[in-house]
């Protein structure tokens, strides 16, 4: 059970845009395009469920560059990511670049998660529409942004090469039983990192209410 690829799509920073809230299909989106070597653009479909359906996000001002090295040493362009520890690969419970941030907030994340005895992070409930408009205020000032890292799994636009898009870009463990538990796993989540010209890290990460990350090591519910 897992994702049938997984990676990180690595560019410049072109655009932000988001599916009309009266035609989305099935689910809404924000789009972040970015660009990669030869002038190729790479798209992304962050999932944030219905504009007034719930959603949770939580978005961290300061990661710990430290324990972004395996990603960020990494060229522009899309690179399949093993799925453990080392790879620099994303999972909201495990890995302490998200659990962890810098910050103020840090000894109070420290505190919480040493009384809850796991990783706990700070979880903002909100609808669909919220959450874009949050994740779209950190493209406010496009001049200050550096590079965007996208995480999720690739899929194929027919008309370029492959990959040119990014979708799955949230928490791909902890589903209920349903259609979508057989592609959890852990170690394998998505979300979008932000670095800015003072170098400076910022992540943006999305989970469904009916999503928990209290699971087991195969991303299932304990």
């Amino acid at each position: 059970m897992a994702l049938d690829e997984y990676g990180v799509a690595i560019g410049d920073y072109v655009r932000f845009s988001r599916d009309s809230p009266d035609n989305f299909g099935r689910y809404f989106h924000g789009h972040i395009t970015i660009r990669i070597s030869g002038g190729q653009t790479i798209d992304s479909a962050i999932d944030v469920n219905k504009p007034d359906g719930g959603v949770q996000y939580f978005h961290p001002t300061r990661l710990d560059p430290a324990r972004f090295n395996p990603v960020s040493a990494l060229a522009d362009g899309y690179h399949q990511l093993a799925r453990n520890a080392s790879s620099g690969a994303l999972d909201y419970k495990r890995n302490p670049l998200i659990s962890e941030p810098l910050g103020c907030g840090a000894l109070f994340f420290a505190f919480f998660n040493w009384i809850t005895g796991g990783h706990q992070d700070i979880w903002s409930d909100n609808v669909g529409t919220t959450a874009l408009d949050h994740l779209e205020s950190m493209f406010a000032s496009p001049g200050t942004v550096s590079k965007v890292y996208l995480f999720g799994a690739p899929y194929p636009v027919p008309h370029a090469g492959s990959p040119q898009g990014m979708h799955d870009v949230h928490c791909n463990q902890g589903d209920p039983a349903g259609p979508f538990q057989h592609l959890d796993a852990i170690w394998q989540d998505g979300g979008v990192i932000v670095k800015y010209t003072d170098t400076h890290l910022e992540g943006f990460f999305v989970k469904f209410e009916t999503q928990t990350l209290n699971t087991n090591d195969q991303g299932l519910p304990a």
